[in-house]
């Protein structure tokens, strides 16, 4: 019997993977920010890539802060904190999360 499903990931929200993949990944999510809003990405134990759909805004760790545009992606190393901030028009971005074995930290 497959496992297989179809996911449409249109629409903002978030996939829970685990019932179809058995690696590391830990969440799928689509997320939309509009002018101004902020969201933290951190997770123990996890890293978080995130490719910008649309929109525009800024990336900040730390005192470095990197420009989020269309076709950018930004990897969130592990135990590392990223704040996203939308532009002027907000911001689009698809995000995954994954787990980080004990053994490779």
């Amino acid at each position: 019997m497959s496992r297989a499903q179809v996911i449409g990931l249109q629409q903002p929200g978030e996939v829970d993977p685990a019932g179809v993949l058995g690696g590391p990944v830990r969440g799928i999510r689509r997320v939309r920010l509009e002018a101004g809003e902020q969201r933290l990405l951190s997770s123990p134990g996890t890293e978080t890539t995130l490719f910008v759909l649309d929109g525009d805004g800024d990336a900040r760790s730390g005192a470095t802060t990197a420009a989020l545009t269309s076709g950018v992606s930004v990897t969130v190393p592990l135990e590392t904190e990223l704040w996203i901030t939308a532009g002027t028009g907000g911001i689009e971005y698809f995000a995954v999360v994954l787990a980080v074995p004990e053994t490779a930290r």
